[in-house]
C-alpha cells in the first residue's frame, strides 16, 4: 500500500491567530455597521453572532498561545478564558467593565430574559460558553440563542494589541 507523504507540520504563532480573529471580527462589524431593514436584521443576525463568538473563541486562543505557546482543543469560551493569566484577564475584565458602564441601559433592559443578564464578564462568558456551537445549529433549538458578547472581540483585540503594542493593527 502506497503510503501519503507526510506534511510538514506548520509551527502556529499567536500572531496568524490573531490576524484569523480579526478577519472574522471584521467580518461581523462590516454587517452591524450598516443600516440593515428589519428583514435584513433578521436575516444577518444570526451570521453575525456566529462570526462573533468565533472571534472571541479565536482570540482566547491567540493569549493562550502567546503565554503557553499552544491553545485547548475546545469552543468553550468559559474554559478558554478561564486558563488566561490572571493579569491579563484583570485587563480584560476592566475594558469590559468600562463597556458595560458606558452600555448599562442595553444590559438593564433585557425584558425577553426571566433572569437577568450578567454584567460581569466571567457571568457572560458561562452562560454564552457554547455560542459558537449553539449558534451555527440555531435551528435544532431555537431557544438556546443565548449571546450577549458581540462587543468582546473587539475588548479582546485591543487589550492583545495592548499587550503586543509591535503587533500589526491589521493583517
Amino acid at each position: 500500500m502506497k503510503q501519503r507523504p507526510q506534511r510538514k507540520s506548520r509551527t502556529i504563532k499567536a500572531i496568524d491567530i490573531f490576524a484569523q480573529a480579526s478577519r472574522f471580527s471584521y467580518a461581523d462589524r462590516f454587517i452591524r455597521r450598516h443600516d440593515l431593514n428589519p428583514q435584513e436584521i433578521y436575516l444577518m443576525s444570526g451570521p453575525s453572532m456566529v462570526l462573533s463568538a468565533f472571534a472571541i473563541e479565536l482570540f482566547l486562543k491567540c493569549l493562550l498561545h502567546m503565554e503557553r505557546g499552544c491553545a485547548p482543543n475546545t469552543h468553550r469560551l468559559n474554559v478558554l478564558y478561564r486558563q488566561i493569566s490572571n493579569k491579563r484577564k484583570r485587563r480584560i475584565e476592566e475594558l469590559w467593565a468600562a463597556h458595560v458602564n458606558e452600555n448599562s441601559r442595553d444590559y438593564d433592559l433585557a425584558p425577553y430574559r426571566k433572569t437577568p443578564m450578567p454584567k460581569d464578564l466571567i457571568g457572560c462568558l458561562r452562560e454564552c460558553r457554547d455560542a459558537f456551537q449553539l449558534l451555527r445549529y440555531a435551528y435544532e433549538d431555537p431557544d438556546k440563542q443565548l449571546f450577549y458578547l458581540g462587543e468582546l472581540p473587539e475588548i479582546l483585540r485591543r487589550a492583545i494589541l495592548e499587550f503586543n503594542p509591535d503587533w500589526p493593527v491589521a493583517r
